[in-house]
């Protein structure tokens, strides 16, 4: 848990720091003392994801667990932020803006800022009305077998089929810069 952590809060920082994939934007200089906002879409339940013989054997289940991945996950990105020198503040996360960010709805293309044109000005608001140079969303990637299919498994969990593998799919998203753009501090394992 600690080590996906790790790999996704240092990469998105780095991003920070001027590393960001995305080089048709002003990448984003938060410099030790800046004031990131920080919150957290990562949900208690692990996933299973079941590849079956069929599409009627294949599923996605959430499992009900007293592990607190979610809770570990925010305090030990917290704690890595703090320790690098950054003031954080949180974020009040309302069910529906929980709920769309959960949904992706925020995301675009990486030619579009990573955003969508309207969660660009979103962002923008949450950093201006909270006094941010920057704004890290920690929240599960979902990952599709295909693009158009609906079937997704996102979290932290079991992969099974023939096989039975543990993964994680999560990102530490960088919202900064100007304009106003996504930087993708991607990891899964």
């Amino acid at each position: 848990m600690r080590r996906w952590l790790l790999c996704c809060v240092f990469s998105g920082m780095s991003a920070l720091c001027g590393c960001a994939p995305v080089q048709t934007f002003t990448k984003a200089q938060v410099p030790r003392g800046a004031t990131i906002g920080i919150l957290s879409t990562l949900q208690s339940e692990l996933t299973n994801a079941h590849v079956g013989v069929t599409a009627f054997t294949t599923f996605n289940k959430r499992l009900a667990n007293d592990w607190k991945l979610d809770e570990t996950g925010l305090r030990d990105a917290r704690s890595l932020l703090q320790s690098a020198g950054y003031r954080l503040v949180d974020i009040p996360l309302s069910a529906d803006l929980r709920d769309a960010l959960r949904r992706e709805e925020d995301r675009s293309s990486l030619n579009d800022s990573g955003l969508d044109g309207r969660w660009s000005a979103r962002y923008a608001e949450i950093l201006h009305d909270n006094h941010l140079d920057a704004l890290v969303v920690l929240r599960e990637e979902i990952q599709r077998d295909r693009p158009e299919s609906s079937n997704g498994w996102h979290g932290y969990g079991l992969f099974s089929g023939n096989i039975a593998e543990l993964f994680v799919t999560a990102t530490a998203d960088v919202i900064a810069g100007s304009p106003i753009h996504r930087t993708i501090a991607w990891c899964v394992v």
